[in-house]
């Protein structure tokens, strides 16, 4: 059975870097892991925390249901910053495809926001190639928050699937536990093939 893999593509500001330490005050929280910040840094006042994804909310679009526990996802996140001074800390591509800058945030007391929800288990970890400045501490921080099944890791919606549970979840992200038996590129998708079908 094949499991398709997707990438999310960045496009940087041309002429532009995003320089780390930058500080802005958090002025809205738009979901479980993106905010609004008060001022302009590289061309974006959107910031999308790099390192991680949280539940979803539908944001506008039709069909679209909200998943489980994002509304907790976002009182987490705005719990940490909303209305506090963050600093940003760059680590890959500075902006994704829709213009909003991927960072770390710190508050000032030192608080890694990213680390502190997947502590809680109110997001997970979604790293690409360009960005893993610090994916093997938030490995870490969601393999306990799943061992003691806090936040979304205690709900059936996020549980870890088997390659064949799988196949009822296709175009989801999921995370999958299970043998590869063989992976192959094609046309710039990556299958990894957990058995002959």
């Amino acid at each position: 059975m094949p499991l398709v893999l997707a990438f999310l593509v960045a496009f940087p500001a041309a002429g532009e870097e995003a320089v780390s330490g930058a500080r802005a005050t958090v002025i809205e929280v738009v979901d479980g892991d993106t905010v609004v910040l008060d001022r302009t840094i590289a061309r974006a006042r959107q910031i999308r925390l790099v390192g991680l994804q949280a539940p979803k909310l539908p944001l506008g679009r039709a069909g679209f249901e909200a998943w489980p526990l994002a509304d907790q996802a976002k009182d987490a996140l705005s719990t940490l910053v909303l209305g506090k001074q963050v600093a940003l800390t760059f680590t890959g591509e500075p902006l994704d495809r829709h213009g909003r800058l991927l960072a770390h945030l710190e508050t000032v007391d030192g608080t890694w926001v990213q680390g502190a929800l997947l502590a809680a288990g109110m997001a997970r970890v979604y790293s690409f190639a360009d960005n893993r400045a610090r994916v093997d501490e938030m490995l870490a921080e969601e393999r306990a928050a799943r061992a003691a099944k806090r936040g979304i890791w205690g709900h059936p919606f996020y549980a870890v699937r088997t390659p064949s549970e799988a196949w009822n979840h296709l175009s989801t992200f999921q995370l999958v536990e299970g043998k590869i038996v063989d992976a192959a590129r094609v046309k710039g998708t990556v299958y990894l093939n957990f058995g002959e079908d």
